[in-house]
């Protein structure tokens, strides 16, 4: 009987087993003063779950929140500047399952349209980015 080795899993996976769930986390660096990190979560058999969105941009005095999706931020920095940051997963083009709408308008970042591509299970293609 021949068995054959499970794909590796790709570098940005955290957890130690599919048994108890996997993160795939994508950190995009959007500009000086923005960071999105997307948490993609896949249940114990490796099926899509959730995502999670934390904006980061500390000089603008925006905390650090993990927000499930659909989310939508709406507030002045810490210098009086607006921020708006809205995010929803919406339909993907072949050969992915699903997709991340990103829209934001921030003091150095302007943005509207699919940051972020992904498969339906843990072991399809790895997620496709627009950095």
């Amino acid at each position: 009987m021949t068995t054959s080795q499970p794909e590796p899993l790709p570098a940005q996976v955290k957890g130690d087993t599919l048994n108890a769930g996997t993160t795939v986390q994508l950190v995009w660096p959007a500009s000086p003063g923005l960071t999105l990190v997307f948490d993609l979560i896949y249940n114990a058999i490796g099926n899509f779950s959730s995502v999670t969105l934390t904006p980061q941009a500390p000089s603008w005095g925006l905390p650090a929140q993990a927000e499930s999706l659909p989310m939508q931020i709406e507030t002045t920095s810490s210098t009086g500047q607006t921020i708006e940051i809205s995010s929803s997963l919406t339909a993907a083009r072949s050969p992915y399952a699903g997709a991340i709408r990103v829209t934001a308008n921030t003091p150095d970042f302007v943005f509207e349209g699919e940051a972020v591509e992904f498969s339906a299970n843990i072991n399809g293609l790895d997620p496709s980015t627009v950095w």
